[in-house]
């Protein structure tokens, strides 16, 4: 009986609803974030667990007061009078304590969503607890995510997304760039993101593999192998950075005017056009817009709001820019017309033959002068590979055609067919490398498992317990085959290899280096560039070197990209100077004529950016030597034997 009232009287003074954590992370727009996918029911409901950057180490320590709060005591605490559904509560179980929302009772066993980690359980009633006020501050850590560019509802729930969703998409980690926040019906908001494949080291984008299923490749403009034509007409000049937009004719162009004419006439029809607005708006959605009496596709590209034409497109279709006002944009919901690819071939002008720069300008305005007169041009492809075309333009000044070589640098329609445009900002080199340095700075891919598994490794070069370079001898052994592969691969091709003209921060080539007159090829990765200079590290080997040119750069093959690199950086876990944040010079030079070159067996404990270099991982460890009779860890050693650091608190 006493037990009954102590249970009755806890029951009678909690209220499950007074405090409920807030429904959503706020992701931070422009910004990188890392995300694990639960579940993926459409391209605009897909739940994920953020990871990394301290939201992991919250939720755990969370969970852990909560156990250390609810499994102690009195098992009455908490316990609520009555249970409303659509309640986060405490989930009690006999190992842990997490937060779940009540889905619906059936008897005493209650269905429930674990808020934190996206997974239904069924649970005994007596299980929930009204959450206490500290345990409600985190926002729950399943986010509501969009894929950008794939928002509309004919392509949502297309079948051929959704299986590649379930397949390569579902339970496994993926960078997330947040292009914009959408408000739900719910309380929640439906970040939309460009996910990125950090899984291998393509960095391929999701939402463009997924749009790419979609697409008609029988409407992709072509370019001829090798001729002369004048089939195609030059559609935009943008001659601040040297790039010139071309429009094929041919069945791709043709069906997508017929296409976009006759949806035009069915607006016109309709007298109330407020249901065909476009809403959820964000930066890179795909959206229709008039202009000038004719509909086009467009790329919202920036939203200025201290103006009427408050929205900033780009016509994806011919390459020119527009201010608009937000109004003016319309949904796209015709799978006919999303289906077909971009019809704007981005060429950059790499030799006009012009002596100077302000020789320059004056030609590309006079090219921008006579865009609607095709007689003035003529094209003729040079070359054809999958880096893209290299095509010579000869356009009229004067008299006389002026020669012109120049490269498709976004021939998404054909060779790498997407549908989201790729405009003239980011064809230029400096945002080109941006990019691809900040879609490396999110690659968590993991080295050295986090498990209790030790790896036998060789230390490289060291230069403090902050940065130790690290191999395994397995891949000791395959370092040396892959170098053996590599020079008959590249020795093989010879005059027919595809040269480097420019190169891409954070990308993989392949680099000749003569070694005491033999030459040998080896897998780089470009780590910055400043005017000139370029610093390349060679990832199986853990050293750098600065060039000043592109001339030993190939393209890497295929079958050397499949592998990761062989040296990883690394630091010792736990551990931090008795003084100050450095270490001090005669602790590093020690330490490093300690360890260098020598085997340890290693277990890593966590795996980080690197806050130094940020297309590079960490891992923290702790390494051991077996060599003598009694195992020695090197983290305790700098602890208890040198007197030179202490334990991380």
């Amino acid at each position: 009986m006493e037990k009954e009232f102590i249970v009755q009287s806890a029951k009678n003074k909690v209220d499950p609803m007074q405090f409920q954590p807030q429904s959503y992370v706020m992701l931070p727009k422009n910004d990188f974030c890392n995300l694990y996918i639960l579940a993926a029911p459409c391209t605009t409901e897909m739940e994920a667990c953020i990871i990394g950057e301290g939201f992991t180490d919250k939720l755990v320590h969370l969970e852990t007061l909560m156990k250390d709060y609810y499994c102690s005591g009195s098992r009455a605490k908490n316990l609520p009078r009555k249970y409303p559904v659509d309640c986060v509560y405490a989930i009690v179980s006999k190992d842990n304590c997490v937060r779940g929302r009540l889905l619906s009772v059936e008897g005493n066993q209650a269905k429930v969503y674990l808020v934190d980690n996206g997974e239904y359980e069924t649970v005994n009633l007596n299980a929930l607890r009204a959450l206490n006020e500290k345990f409600a501050h985190l926002p729950m850590q399943t986010v509501l995510v969009g894929l950008a560019g794939l928002d509309s509802n004919m392509i949502s729930n297309h079948c051929e997304i959704l299986d590649y969703l379930n397949k390569e998409v579902i339970h496994k980690t993926f960078a997330a760039k947040v292009v914009g926040q959408i408000s739900n019906t719910s309380d929640r908001v439906l970040n939309m993101v460009d996910l990125i494949n950090v899984n291998d080291e393509s960095n391929s984008l999701i939402n463009e593999v997924c749009i790419n299923l979609v697409l008609d490749q029988e409407l992709a403009a072509q370019l001829p192998d090798d001729s002369a034509f004048s089939n195609f007409a030059v559609s935009h000049v943008n001659d601040k950075d040297d790039l010139v937009y071309i429009q094929v004719a041919g069945k791709g162009l043709k069906t997508l005017k017929g296409r976009l004419d006759k949806h035009l006439a069915l607006l016109n029809m309709k007298r109330k056009m407020t249901s065909e607005f476009a809403h959820g708006l964000y930066i890179g959605k795909i959206c229709l817009s008039v202009i000038k009496g004719e509909l086009h596709r467009v790329q919202i590209e920036e939203f200025v709001d201290d103006n009427v034409r408050d929205t900033v497109i780009f016509l994806i279709d011919s390459g020119s820019r527009e201010n608009v006002a937000r109004c003016s944009l319309l949904k796209l919901e015709s799978e006919s017309l999303f289906c077909i690819p971009r019809q704007a071939l981005c060429c950059k002008i790499s030799d006009t033959n012009m002596p100077d720069d302000e020789a320059k300008k004056v030609r590309l305005a006079d090219i921008t002068k006579k865009i609607n007169r095709p007689d003035c041009f003529k094209l003729k492809v040079e070359q054809k590979d999958e880096s893209g075309f290299q095509i010579r333009l000869f356009f009229k000044l004067d008299r006389d055609f002026v020669i012109s070589y120049a490269r498709v640098v976004s021939s998404k329609c054909s060779l790498h067919s997407g549908f989201t445009a790729v405009n003239d900002k980011n064809c230029t080199t400096d945002v080109n490398e941006n990019l691809c340095d900040r879609m490396a700075s999110c690659s968590m891919a993991q080295p050295l498992g986090e498990n209790k598994e030790l790896y036998h490794v060789k230390v490289l070069d060291v230069e403090s317990p902050n940065k130790i370079q690290v191999i395994t001898t397995e891949n000791l052994k395959m370092r040396d085959r892959l170098r053996e592969e590599m020079n008959k691969h590249y020795q093989n091709l010879l005059g027919t290899m595809t040269y480097v003209d420019d190169c891409m921060v954070g990308k993989l080539y392949a680099m000749l280096v003569v070694e005491k007159g033999m030459p040998n090829w080896y897998r780089i990765r470009v780590e910055s560039r400043l005017e000139n200079l370029i610093s390349v590290y060679f990832v199986d080997y853990g050293t750098f070197k600065i060039v000043r040119n592109t001339t030993n750069f190939r393209l890497l093959d295929k079958k050397f990209e499949e592998m990761l690199d062989m040296v990883w950086f690394a630091r010792l876990a736990g551990v931090e100077p008795v003084t100050g944040r450095s270490w001090p010079k005669d602790v590093t030079d020690r330490f490093s004529s300690f360890i260098s070159f020598k085997y340890y067996f290693c277990h890593t404990l966590q795996i980080i950016r690197d806050p130094t270099v940020k297309q590079r991982t960490l891992m923290l460890v702790a390494l051991c030597d077996t060599t003598s009779s009694k195992d020695i860890w090197i983290n305790d050693m700098l602890v208890d034997d040198w007197k030179c650091a202490k334990y991380l608190s």
